[in-house]
């Protein structure tokens, strides 16, 4: 079977293939049934969403009671337009009291399109304030934020724009693709798919049994990895489909040893994938503070010589196995 690789879908655009992606299925009563087979209300829900914005031309006041609807939707495209024309959550026109709030939209493209309707300068830039924070950074000259603001029509202009780590805002080094405080257990379940489907050389078979605990710890440490392996960064790693499906890391692993696999010798996992993140940066103190981890933790032994140690990391080892 010969499949075509379509190139506006790998973006989050509506294409003419019939698949369970909300982001990308058709808005016709096939697209529907598709998403509805999943039986996920949250990819209900992001349909249902592109309905309102995309073919309505309206907007999503109460995400909420889209939710709730989404939990128990109608059996056909037909009566799901029907219904959205007239429910009291979905606003038409540019009344004020239509605005959806731009603190609490779906970091996705149809979340951006809502925002960017209402043509209103500040709303876009706490809009796009988040997806800042989502990828690790720290707004510290907001004429910058608003100036990409000004040049943007689209999530994806909007990632691309943050793609260099403009000046006016503050990067976090360690950043990694990792799963969200608040993430649903479908979208993990989904996303972990997703970056385990399309490892370049990692198996998630071999996530370390600390980290198979929870499927957050899981997700975190497959993510991670799937960061690595596609360059290194977060941007544009953690951005698919139109969706920012990645975060930063939770405030509970900010501290100490983590199954978020990233550039930092004190927090990384003492497994081969957490030493070829260390070692690729070809950062001898880096390598050397990883090494120290690795005698005191895993074989219970003191360094006694910190020269040697110094030495050993200058030409360490290709794998933690020979380590």
């Amino acid at each position: 079977t010969l499949t075509r690789v379509d190139e506006g879908s790998s973006q989050g655009v509506p294409s003419c293939v019939v698949t369970k992606d909300p982001s990308t299925t058709p808005l016709t009563d096939e697209g529907f049934q598709a998403v509805l087979s999943m039986g996920v209300v949250a990819r209900t829900v992001e349909f249902i969403r592109r309905v309102v914005v995309e073919m309505l031309g309206a907007m999503v006041s109460d995400e909420s009671q889209l939710s709730s609807f989404a939990s128990s939707p109608p059996g056909s495209m037909y009566d799901l337009t029907q219904l959205l024309s007239e429910a009291s959550w979905v606003c038409f026109g540019n009344a004020t009291v239509c605005l959806p709030d731009p603190k609490s939209l779906p970091l996705t493209d149809t979340g951006f399109q809502q925002v960017s309707s209402q043509q209103n300068e500040t709303r876009l830039a706490e809009f796009a304030l988040r997806v800042v924070e989502h990828f690790g950074g720290q707004v510290v000259d907001p004429s910058g934020l608003l100036e990409l603001c000004r040049n943007v029509t689209s999530l994806v202009d909007l990632v691309s724009g943050l793609e260099s780590r403009p000046a006016w805002a503050a990067w976090e080094d360690a950043a990694a693709c990792i799963a969200k405080d608040d993430a649903d257990s479908s979208s993990v379940a989904l996303t972990l798919e997703y970056a385990c489907l399309y490892m370049n050389a990692f198996s998630c078979a071999s996530i370390p049994d600390q980290c198979t605990s929870s499927v957050m710890d899981s997700m975190d440490y497959a993510l991670s990895v799937y960061t690595l392996e596609h360059g290194g960064e977060v941007l544009p790693t953690c951005y698919f489909q139109g969706t920012l499906i990645f975060a930063r890391p939770r405030v509970v692993q900010l501290v100490g040893p983590t199954c978020v696999v990233s550039k930092d010798p004190l927090t990384t996992p003492l497994t081969d994938e957490g030493y070829q993140a260390i070692i690729t940066q070809q950062d001898t103190e880096q390598t050397a503070s990883f090494i120290h981890r690795v005698v005191d933790e895993r074989l219970n032994a003191t360094i006694v010589d910190a020269s040697e140690l110094a030495m050993f990391a200058a030409s360490p080892p290709s794998s933690m196995y020979d380590l």
